[in-house]
């Protein structure tokens, strides 16, 4: 079974394809464009599927987010799908292609690329790249946590000094009374009968 070597192209609105015959050096799907949207998918999945007698690896540059739900379209799909560094497929467009960019060579040199280096990339899966995301999430959500507990600490300093040398300022319990009773003011003024 002959493998193909299909080179997405990707934007916000409009992504483009083209898939490349290494057994006889041709373009067989030249720069194809479709829609970043269900029904370009499965434009696109239908034009991957007239070649069914082959294999087809799909390649994708990394480049931000824009590829990661066509990315899970067509692995849910039985694709083996590849993200591609942009620095390697540049460096490959500048060598092959006279440095050339536009986005109808830039699926081409991705297709091209993929089917020199498929073996030395790493078959990203879906799950992986939900990881990937998670991880960035979390980072954000703990810088994020951090600066919410200074800005806390000084509204704290401000308001009611002497509570961050009784307590950790920053426990369920404390912030749930101090959600409740926002100054030293209020905690004073607050009968406990």
């Amino acid at each position: 079974m002959t493998i193909l070597f299909c080179g997405i192209d990707v934007a916000k609105f409009e992504h483009v394809a083209s898939i490349y015959d290494p057994s006889t050096g041709e373009i067989i799907l030249d720069s194809v464009h479709f829609s970043n949207d269900d029904k370009g998918f499965k434009t696109l999945l239908e034009t991957l599927k007239k070649n069914k007698n082959h294999e087809i690896l799909v390649g994708f540059e990394s480049t931000g987010h824009y590829h990661q739900t066509l990315f899970h379209f067509l692995t849910v799909h039985h694709f083996k799908c590849y993200l591609i560094n942009p620095y390697m497929t540049n460096k490959f467009r500048s060598i092959s292609l006279r440095d050339t960019k536009n986005d109808n060579i830039d699926s081409r040199a991705i297709a091209h690329f993929l089917s020199f280096e498929y073996r030395n990339l790493i078959d990203e899966e879906y799950q992986v790249n939900e990881l990937k995301e998670l991880a960035k999430e979390r980072s954000f959500l703990m810088t994020d946590s951090s600066k919410m507990k200074i800005k806390l600490k000084s509204y704290l300093d401000r308001v009611f000094p002497e509570l961050e040398k009784i307590v950790d300022v920053h426990t369920k319990a404390i912030r749930a009374i101090l959600k409740e009773f926002p100054t030293a003011r209020d905690i004073a003024n607050t009968r406990i009968d």
